[in-house]
This record gives structure tokens, sequence and C-alpha cells, in this order.
């Protein structure tokens, strides 16, 4: 097995030279100085995988103790098939995410059935778009995998081989009880198909548009510190109104500062401020069949904003710049007492040896409520068989592995605790045994956030240009460089003056 955090060859390092050298576009709208959106801090384990040759996770290399059935009948169904792929590598790009670090902890797994080596790229977000754009622009062989994130979806989808068309190309190496209808049906819609699945959209379906194997399901959920709440005899807040009372009582008693956000003028503020406006019952669309027009103008669009923004005076004033992985190092150093963040985030917040100042403290909530009520913003990406991969049979192999029911069953329990984006893991003993158990905090809350309501950017192929002026005057309104009102009202104007014909 390679494991490797970066590129893993001259030749790569050359070709990663390259997509940094091109690095306008979303690279040059974030800024160098972001180094939140570059940095959700690496496992520091990951560059000793290779040396752990006798133990994964639950399982042995060596045996098959502690894996579950579903998993072993994937691994024995892969291995009886293995040696129909001609090619025993196989190179992948990923984010530095949860899911990508769970993965690679159980690659061993994929080695001893599959045989393949797999070398593992996984970089900070905009380092590995900028990486994706550039290898499917000019028609690359270098990844034979990318991972996608679903707003991303509609810009490289014409890079990837279709799941539909790799089944029917290799059938021999298509598992039969893969079972895609499995799929939760939002994951299904915002990522597996383009255009998207919905009410609005004229649609995909799995016959004709399914283009990515759905990968992960983080959920912003709401983060607080259990023994300040419990010091000031206070609640998880259920309604934004409530949570903005605790905001002007929290500071000064146990840490400097109330919350802290990710409103920094990227997808990051996006994110976030998703949360609010679904709970507000809003959209920043428009949608009537294939045709895309901004809804910025709208009651629900400003009452959203003007309810995010007022947080901003009780939030740690790093907010304004800060990512995911900032507001993390908020929370973890002491500064803040609360923020919306990813649920996968559980474990480290409780880790004493990445949140020294808080470890064992945080507990996850659903988010607070507005008038439509509870909404958490999905951020999911899928993974896709490069077009142009030279070794695509090894690619849809580990594919399937890494989205299969087996191993999500495995990736749950394991250290990372991954949330599953198939609706059945839940159904198996083993996962119900420890969710009951209540050592899955984080799970249970984004279970429920599920069933609560959750909200997700939409993509289309101008996403990335317009994201610019949309990200930078709600950014505007968070620092008070402009109202509310005028935020949303220039970027309405600005997003239809010069792109008017927005379509999937």
């Amino acid at each position: 097995m390679k494991v490797v955090l970066g590129v893993n060859s001259k030749s790569r390092r050359d070709f990663l030279r390259k997509a940094l050298a091109l690095a306008g576009g979303a690279l040059a709208v974030a800024g160098v100085a972001d180094l939140g959106i570059y940095g959700l801090q690496v496992d520091p384990n990951a560059k000793y995988r290779n040396l752990f040759s006798t133990t994964t996770g639950l399982g042995s290399i060596g045996s098959t103790q502690g894996l579950l059935p579903d998993y072993l009948d994937f691994l024995d169904w892969m291995k009886s098939v293995s040696d129909k792929v001609p090619s025993k590598t196989s190179d992948l790009t990923l984010e530095q995410e949860f899911a990508p670090y769970a993965l690679q902890a159980r690659d061993p797994d994929f080695l001893r059935y599959g045989q393949i080596n797999t070398g593992y790229s996984e970089l900070p977000y905009l380092v590995q778009l900028e990486a994706v754009q550039l290898a499917v622009s000019t028609k690359s062989s270098s990844y034979d995998v990318y991972s996608i994130d679903n707003q991303n979806i509609a810009s490289f989808g014409s890079g990837v081989i279709s799941p539909n068309e790799l089944a029917q190309t290799y059938p021999d190496l298509t598992y039969p009880k893969y079972n895609a209808p499995d799929f939760m049906s939002t994951v299904w819609d915002y990522v597996a198909t383009y255009p998207p699945n919905t009410a609005q959209a004229s649609g995909g379906n799995s016959k004709t548009n399914w283009t990515l194997f759905p990968l992960d399901a983080p959920l912003l959920v709401f983060f607080y510190r259990k023994d300040i709440y419990d010091k000031l005899g206070f609640s998880p807040p259920t309604t934004w109104d409530e949570y903005f009372q605790q905001a002007q009582k929290l500071p000064g008693n146990g840490t400097p500062y109330a919350s802290a956000s990710m409103a920094n003028a990227d997808v990051s503020i996006i994110y976030e401020y998703l949360s609010h406006l679904a709970s507000f019952g809003g959209s920043l669309w428009n949608i009537s069949g294939n045709t895309v027009t901004p809804a910025l103008d709208s009651d629900q669009c400003l009452a959203a904003l003007e309810d995010f923004v007022r947080f901003s005076k009780y939030a740690d004033p790093g907010s304004h710049n800060f990512t995911w992985t900032d507001v993390f190092t908020s929370l973890a150093t002491g500064a803040s007492a609360t923020a919306l963040l990813w649920h996968d985030y559980y474990n480290w917040l409780n880790d004493p040896s990445r949140s020294p100042f808080a470890a064992g403290k945080f507990v996850p909530a659903l988010n607070p409520a507005g008038p439509a009520g509870s909404f958490s913003t999905y951020g999911g990406a899928g993974l896709g068989v490069s077009r142009y991969s030279k070794r695509p049979q090894a690619a849809y192999l580990w594919i399937q592995w890494a989205t299969c029911k087996g191993l999500q069953e495995m990736t749950l329990i394991d250290k990372y605790h991954i949330f599953p984006t198939r609706t059945s893991v839940f159904d198996v003993p083993e996962v119900q045994s420890q969710i009951n158990s209540g050592t899955l905090a984080a799970l249970s809350v984004a279970k429920k956030a599920w069933a609560s309501g959750t909200t997700s950017l939409t993509p289309f192929p101008k996403w990335l240009q317009v994201l610019v002026p949309l990200s930078n005057h709600i950014n505007n309104a968070w620092t008070g460089a402009e109202t509310p009102k005028q935020a949303l009202a220039s970027a309405q104007n600005y997003i239809e003056s010069n792109f008017p014909n927005l379509t999937f």
C-alpha cells in the first residue's frame, strides 16, 4: 500500500506544481492568507499507516476477526475478481476530510483482498479543487479517481465515467449487491445525479444521470461547551432568538467569545448562511426546469441574513476570515463556546491532543430553528473514475469498495465514525448497539438532523464564478461594510447582469 498525503512521484509533483501555478479562480478569491480552507489538520497517524501491517481498525489484515458480514461478503467477492484487473495500481486525489482518512486507514483490507496498490493524494479543499480542474481541463491521466464536492459536479462531471457506463463496460467487476437505491435520497439527489433531482429542476435519475458514487454525508450542527452551559443554567437553544440571547451572556464565562463562524468570503460563509436561510423558508435560487435565477431579493433571504450577521458582535473577531478549520481551532483553543461546525469534528473536539483546553466538554445538538424549522447544511462529496484514467478497472473496484455498505458499517464503527450515505447501515445490530450506547453522540445528532431538515448548495456550471460576488457581499454584511439589504441587492444585481442565462 502506498500512503501519500501529497503527490507521490516526480511527474505528479510537476503536475501539482502546474496546478498551483495556474491557481487563479477559487484560490485567488480565497487568498493565500486563508489558512483555514487550506488546512484541515492532517491525521498525525496517516504517514505511518503502511507500517501498521498487523491491524486495521477492528479487524486484522491477517485474519477476518472483527470484520462485519456485509464487509466480508464484499471483500470475498473482490478477491474472486481481482485477477481480472490488469493494473495493480491506482492513484487518487481526495480532499483532506474525515471520510478519506477513514478509507485510508482501511486500505490494507483493499490491498490484501484486491491486490491493488493505492496511492492517496489528500489535499486541502482549494488545492484539490485546482488539481481536479487541471486534470479535467488537460485530460490528464495523473489520477484515476477524483473526489468532487456536490457543488462542483457540474464543472467536472464530463471528466468522469458514469457508474452506469462502468457497469456496462465491466460487468464482471460490478459487485452484484452494490444496491444503488440504498443511498439516502438527499445524497442521491445532490451528489449522485446531475442535474440535481429536485422538485423544481428537470432532475436526474439513476437510469440516465447517475454521475458520481456518493462518498460522505457531513452536516453543520450546533456545538456547545456543556460546562459553560451548565454553569449558566442554559439548555441548547431551540431557536435563533434563544441562541442570540445566550450569545450575549456567554463571553467571559470560560471563553472570551460566545461563538465562532466560518464567515470567510468563500464557500464557507455560504454553507453557514444556508442553515439560517432554510430555517426562514428561503432559497438562493429560483429553479424552473433547467433555468436558475437568483432569489436573493426575497423577504426570506433578507430575514435570514439579518439573523445570521447579528451574531457577529459576539463572535470570535477572526470569524470574517474563518473557514471550518478555523472554527474548530477557535473552539479547541478555548476562544469560543459555541459554533456551527461539521458534525464529524466531534471526536477531534474531544481529543486532548487536538483540543487542549476543552476536550470532553463539547456536546452536539440540532441547529436552532427559524420560522420554517431547524435545518442543517449538507456539504458532501462523491467519487468518480477519471475519464482519462489508464487504469479504470482498478479505479472502479476501489470506488465500489469505498462506497459499499459493508465498508460504511466498518468506518462508522472505526475511530472516525463516518456517517453513512446508505440508510440500511443503521439497521445493522453492531451499529445500533453503538448508537444506543451513547458513544456516537455526533452521529445521533446528525441522524436527527437528517430527519429534521437539510439544505444543500445547488450545482450548476457557472457556480464557481457566481460564488465570488455572492460570498463577497454576504461577507460584507457580516463585517458591516454593507447592510444585509444592500449586500443581497448588490449580489442579485451583479448576478443578473453578469450571469443572465444560468442553466443546469
